[in-house]
């Protein structure tokens, strides 16, 4: 017996239906079915096994969206073991911190994580296996792929309990710490219901296209959790999510279900002529979450598409979604009403339940919080009080129950989705030899999107061209993600040439 484990969940149950030959994804042009899903998670399994993996250890992938990470993923969960898939984009010290704080003896890498493992003189004690998946040159590492094909399937599925660990996300703390948020099996199973069933409809017949990557939360129950729990199917896209490369994916796979991030919405409306040159009509809803929806783009979005996307607050520590607009709509730049299952309440700085239509910070509980942070104990005590997280965010709440974002209690923001941390940002400039000054500042265009600003005055000597601002850029990528550089660099007067 497999007692609580989530794999039983998402795919033995589908077996034991008859639903075995139901496509669960399409990856470049070629659809994988429910069974043979379920045999590459147990040859995963298998492997996993194989090299070491025992309960309860952590699996770490740095690389794409693919049917062989899904596989892997799955394969962690029936072994009991845990799955963490992060940003293959990081730069190396983070994949260096990444490999340390997983203690994962197994990690597969991509071309592009892949030169950063490669460049350490000493690798991390608890490391066993490296395997590669994807495009590119292996640098003799074993591929992915190639492993599980020949590999043995191995059948079991390991019994655990709900409160077991399934897997680790990564998120910023308050003070910009990275915290891995520690999700149960009996959480992602629990998942499924409040948002994807109760609001979205979700169906056996839906076609799901996220262009959130696995190595968020809202992309891990978007492309895993959630087609999987309703006998669906997803898409999967291995590259850079551009809006043409997207939409075109979207013309030629017809998904009934797309979700986003404002940024990317507003990128498809800068597209000339964005409603005769993009085919939606197999979309039955977009969704929109991960950052603000701002009036003006949803209302330009409603206009150009005649739908308004589904809005949604959700956090890494509450796995998804847990405040959301309807299908039908609801007024532009409301985040809507809490889903079934949850509870919120917003309270003053005092600890106090603040009044209708006031400001307080959101703290929120249901059936799939996290359940802490690994290896931070403080961490955890701060933000999960009794059965409740504080969440940081700062709403309203209207007579009617809807809720409207009005920012965070701390130095953290969103861009393009993700949270950035402004003051690591200086510090990295700051580090910079030709740096006297920098200031990071966050700009808002006209249709809510945010953006970084960086004014930086140079050390008596440096140059204040165009060369200065392209190895600053450069210096910035090598040590930073990606959404944390700066769009734009101004040398602000007083920078000495």
């Amino acid at each position: 017996m497999s007692g609580a484990n989530v794999f039983t969940f998402l795919l033995t149950r589908h077996l034991e239906a008859g639903r075995g030959e139901r496509p669960a994804y399409r990856q470049s042009g070629r659809t994988y079915t429910y069974a043979e899903l379920e045999r590459l998670s147990a040859r995963a399994a298998g492997l996993l096994h194989e090299a070491g993996v025992r309960r309860g250890e952590r699996v770490l992938c740095l690389a794409g969206d693919s049917v062989e990470i899904i596989a892997l993923v799955l394969g962690a969960f029936r072994l009991g073991a845990v799955a963490v898939v992060a940003n293959q984009l990081s730069p190396a010290a983070k994949l260096r911190f990444l490999c340390q704080d997983t203690a994962a003896p197994v990690v597969v890498v991509s071309s592009i994580s892949a030169p950063a493992l490669a460049s350490w003189t000493e690798r991390p004690a608890s490391l066993r296996s490296l395997w590669f998946q994807g495009e590119g040159e292996t640098g003799g590492l074993p591929r992915l792929e190639e492993a599980i094909a020949v590999m043995p399937p191995r059948d079991p599925v390991e019994a655990v309990e709900g409160t077991h660990p399934a897997c680790w996300q990564y998120t910023h703390g308050a003070d910009g710490t990275e915290l891995a948020v520690v999700h149960a099996h009996g959480g992602l199973a629990a998942a499924v219901e409040p948002f994807a069933r109760a609001r979205l409809h979700l169906r056996e017949d839906d076609l799901v296209f996220s262009i959130a990557k696995l190595y968020f939360g809202y992309g891990f129950a978007n492309s895993l959790v959630f087609p999987l729990a309703a006998g669906a199917c997803a898409l999967l896209h291995p590259g850079r999510s551009d809006v043409l490369t997207v939409m075109e994916l979207v013309r030629r796979e017809r998904p009934t279900l797309f979700f986003g991030v404002p940024t990317f919405y507003a990128g498809i409306l800068k597209v000339p002529s964005a409603a005769q040159r993009f085919d939606v009509s197999s979309v039955r809803a977009f969704i929109s979450a991960g950052e603000a929806l701002s009036v003006p783009l949803a209302r330009k979005f409603q206009e150009t598409f005649g739908m308004l996307p589904v809005n949604g607050l959700g956090s890494t520590e509450m796995f998804h979604i847990y405040i959301a607009t309807e299908l039908d709509g609801a007024p532009a730049g409301s985040l809507g009403t809490v889903t079934p299952g949850h509870e919120v309440r917003l309270l003053s700085a005092q600890g106090q339940p603040v009044a209708e239509g006031e400001v307080g910070e959101l703290w929120a509980k249901g059936p799939h919080l996290g359940v802490g942070y690994a290896h931070h104990p403080e961490h955890t005590r701060r933000v999960f009080v009794d059965g409740w997280v504080r969440t940081g965010d700062l709403l309203s709440r209207d007579a009617g129950g809807a809720y409207t974002f009005h920012g965070r209690t701390d130095d953290l923001l969103k861009v393009a989705g993700q949270k950035t941390l402004v003051s690591e940002i200086e510090q990295c400039l700051r580090s910079h030899e030709s740096v006297r000054e920098a200031q990071v500042q966050v700009v808002v265009d006209e249709d809510g999107i945010r953006d970084l600003l960086a004014k930086v005055r140079l050390r008596e000597g440096v140059p204040t061209g165009n060369a200065t601002v392209r190895t600053l850029r450069t210096f910035m990528r090598e040590r930073l993600l990606p959404h944390y550089c700066p769009s734009k660099i101004e040398v602000l007067a007083g920078s000495a040439a």
